[in-house]
């Protein structure tokens, strides 16, 4: 798989819905006793540096090539899947 900036952008979506829905979880499922559970570690572990570095990754290339529409529909994804997932964990559940 060639790292182009499609593929880079998709990686980035798909990665964060996947963390928005955990996180949309209840906190029984993310949490042990005293530490997070298997589910909560691979969230802190590996999705939240990866969605981190994926969106770096993309908007240094977007800045490159001044592409400004992508940035904004990636940056507001990101606030929508926060959002939801907070507002699904502690209104919806609770």
């Amino acid at each position: 798989m060639k790292l182009t900036k499609k593929n880079l952008n998709n990686l980035y979506f798909i990665i964060l819905i996947l963390a928005g829905i955990i996180f949309a979880m209840p906190s029984k499922y993310l949490l042990s006793v005293y530490t997070p559970s298997y589910l909560g570690w691979v969230s802190i572990i590996i999705l939240i540096p990866a969605i981190i570095i994926l969106f770096t990754w993309v908007t240094v290339l977007e800045m490159k090539h001044n592409d400004k529409s992508t940035f904004l529909k990636r940056i507001s994804m990101l606030i929508i899947v926060c959002l939801l997932s907070f507002a699904i964990k502690y209104f919806l559940v609770n």
